[in-house]
């Protein structure tokens, strides 16, 4: 498995973790049997000419994993709902705890109502729920349909 995977190139680097790594390709099973046609060229300056192509090759990947990284998160801003709470919201918060004994299947995942007390900032909420307070990533928080009464 592992030689599969340090042979293939990998699509965020454009390159082969060997290659990144070593500085050349693995030696396949296959070209054990039936040798490669060429057969690599080693000169006396073999380490100086190594050390170059790795800073290459790592200055490359370098920027194909830039390429990669906006192209990710392009993928993901198309399907990403911004999500804000406004304080004094009514929150449910994912907390998926387990009690021995009882299937894990049909216990509570989500805990509250939590009241937002206050935002820290993008992404994190203080939350309150009695005297206990909290700070929840958004990811972890879901608007609660609580009607007040009274």
């Amino acid at each position: 498995f592992l030689l599969a995977y340090r042979s293939a190139p990998h699509v965020t680097t454009g390159f082969t973790p060997s290659l990144m790594v070593y500085g050349r390709e693995l030696q396949l099973p296959e070209e054990l049997v039936r040798p490669a046609l060429t057969k690599p060229q080693f000169s006396t300056s073999y380490a100086f000419q190594l050390r170059q192509n790795l800073m290459e090759i790592r200055e490359f990947a370098r920027q194909n994993m830039g390429i990669q990284m906006r192209s990710q998160k392009e993928r993901f801003d198309r399907h990403a709902k911004p999500v804000s709470f406004k304080s004094g919201d009514w929150v449910w918060v994912y907390e998926p705890k387990r009690t021995v004994g009882r299937c894990p299947k049909l216990q509570p995942q989500w805990t509250g109502p939590w009241t937002v007390a206050r935002r820290r900032n993008d992404v994190l909420y203080e939350v309150q729920l009695g005297r206990m307070k909290k700070f929840i990533h958004v990811n972890r928080m879901a608007l609660a349909d609580v009607k007040k009464t009274g």
